[in-house]
């Protein structure tokens, strides 16, 4: 992990840590120490942002996410409809968590629902609906976009078991 991420993780261990990481690797420090700080740095630094980037990481994290969850439910739950017509299996572009702090995301969340009340209490004065509420756009990491895709083939898999949809010939 560390040839592919080194100069991330070097990053922010001296600036989260005050640690040079050339320090493990001369023997100043202990390696154990360095595994514990490693993976206690903060998502929304570069190391950790860049891992949730990482295509290997992610099918890894996916296919351990799914042993869980296959453990404790036997059938996955269905998307809501939102009233909108959007393809829910369209893949966003990735976006790092790298800067997207718990404050910020806590802030967006705030934002968010104080747009819903206000667009609530005109929908109530006025007998109109207000302005829609606008979404901040949020971190959308390999981890996501494997998970999408795998709900996505499961669906297409199972429409083609009972028959609402047919395989395409081979060209």
């Amino acid at each position: 992990m560390f040839d592919r991420f080194g100069s991330e993780i070097a990053y922010d261990f001296r600036a989260e840590l005050g640690i040079d990481v050339i320090d493990y690797f001369t023997g100043e420090r202990s390696f154990v120490e360095f595994h514990a700080f490693l993976h206690e740095l903060p998502t929304h630094r570069k190391f950790k942002s860049a891992l949730v980037l990482d295509e290997e990481y992610a099918g890894y994290v996916y296919t351990e996410r799914e042993k869980a969850r296959m453990a404790l439910e036997e059938e996955m739950e269905e998307l809501e409809d939102s009233g909108e017509e959007v393809d829910p299996w369209r893949r966003p572009a990735l976006r790092s968590q790298e800067d997207y702090t718990p404050e910020l995301a806590a802030l967006h969340i705030l934002d968010e629902h104080i747009q819903a009340l206000i667009k609530t209490v005109i929908g109530l004065v006025t007998g109109k609906s207000g302005p829609d509420v606008q979404k901040h756009p949020r971190p959308y990491t390999m981890i996501d976009a494997i998970g999408l895709e795998a709900e996505r083939d499961d669906m297409h898999d199972f429409a083609r078991r009972v028959g609402l949809r047919k395989d395409k010939p081979p060209a």
